[in-house]
């Protein structure tokens, strides 16, 4: 017979295994489920019924992009699984400029935002219940760079897609698709400051989309949205180095210029790197292994998306699960999946298909 102190370890370790998975959606706002040790999630709310595009989480506060060009801020309530929205503050005054990421520094004092119209990229300092103090940045480098024949206008100018902090906390990246650059900038941690430090010319009409860091922060990996391409980058003291390009695409599909590429996102063993390619003939996840000496790639498997243009992606902290949102649903309804992920080779296979009623673009986790 078990103790009762036994019991109670066992409580709090299943307690602390157990995630909550909070999906953000465009058109029918933020979603939270509970996985199951299988993988499979079990529907427990949509508190947020806004467009919430793409999510952030830290500590006991979830981020949002949020409609009307808004940076949200929420605490999380009922052990994760309820929202309480706490207050929001403007991309850029005035201005229309089209939230579309947000990250936490991880030093929990403050985020980071990309508008993607105006190309301007901004931070926030928190209070201490991680409500939004007051913007203490605002940059907008980059130029439109033209490099895209097929389109007016993804690259008519600059426009911001993604901002994170590196491996190394005293630099924040941002990724500016319209430009064709790959922007830095030094950070001071006590306030906030940030003073661009370097930029990354990707090739021309690739626009470089989202960034995924190796375990030991010495690579990063980069999709490029028009070029279909990922990008393997050297990375150290703020600065980036090529190492390979390849296509996302399998071969029958790479000269298809009505694809997209979406999300990256690396493994948390470091041995496999995932990448989703949208529209056309392609609605799929790209799944590749690292060398982990060169940190080059090598493709290993194209999986359906089951669904249309699977827009965000990630692999939960075990590794054992990863979970794409589409932005299209299939025929049954459906527009987030979850599939197991084979820990020798990265390959994926289906286990289930979920709706949130609308379209998916981002999936987070959080205890």
């Amino acid at each position: 017979m078990r103790s009762s102190t036994t019991l109670l370890l066992l409580c709090l370790f299943t307690s602390v295994v157990s995630l909550n998975v909070y999906v953000g959606s465009l058109n029918t706002g933020i979603w939270i489920y509970k996985q199951n040790d299988d993988g499979r999630l079990t529907y427990v709310s949509n508190p947020e019924k806004t467009s919430s595009g793409f999510l952030a989480l830290s500590g006991n506060n979830l981020y949002a992009t949020g409609a009307g060009d808004q940076y949200v801020a929420y605490s999380l309530t009922d052990g994760g699984t309820g929202l309480k929205r706490l207050n929001s503050l403007p991309g850029h005054d005035g201005q229309e400029c089209w939230t579309t990421h947000v990250s936490v520094h991880p030093n929990g004092r403050f985020i980071f935002g990309a508008n993607y119209k105006d190309g301007s990229f901004v931070s926030f300092s928190l209070n201490s219940d991680g409500s939004l103090k007051q913007r203490t940045f605002l940059s907008t480098p980059g130029v439109g760079s033209h490099g895209d024949q097929t389109s007016q206008h993804r690259q008519d100018g600059p426009h911001a897609h993604m901002i994170v902090t590196s491996p190394d906390p005293n630099f924040v990246i941002g990724m500016d698709l319209g430009a064709d650059r790959i922007w830095t900038w030094s950070f001071n941690q006590s306030t906030g400051e940030m003073k661009q430090f370097g930029r990354f010319k990707a090739p021309l009409g690739s626009g470089p989309r989202h960034i995924a860091f190796s375990p030991n922060g010495t690579f990063a990996y980069v999709v490029d949205e028009i070029g279909r391409t990922v990008l393997v980058l050297a990375f150290k003291a703020g600065k980036f180095a090529q190492v390979q390009k390849l296509p996302s695409l399998d071969t029958d599909q790479q000269n298809d210029a009505s694809i997209s590429a979406g999300e990256i996102r690396m493994h948390p063993s470091g041995k496999f790197v995932y990448v989703t390619n949208r529209n056309g003939p392609s609605n799929n996840i790209g799944v590749f292994a690292v060398d982990q000496s060169s940190g080059k790639l090598t493709g290993v498997q194209w999986v359906w998306s089951h669904g249309g243009s699977p827009r965000g992606m990630n692999v939960d902290p075990t590794g054992k699960f990863l979970y794409v949102a589409n932005e299209n649903a299939n025929d049954q309804g459906q527009n987030l999946f979850a599939f197991s992920v084979d820990q020798n080779t990265g390959k994926l296979t289906l286990l289930e298909g979920y709706s949130t009623g609308g379209s998916g673009s981002d999936v987070e986790f959080g205890k």
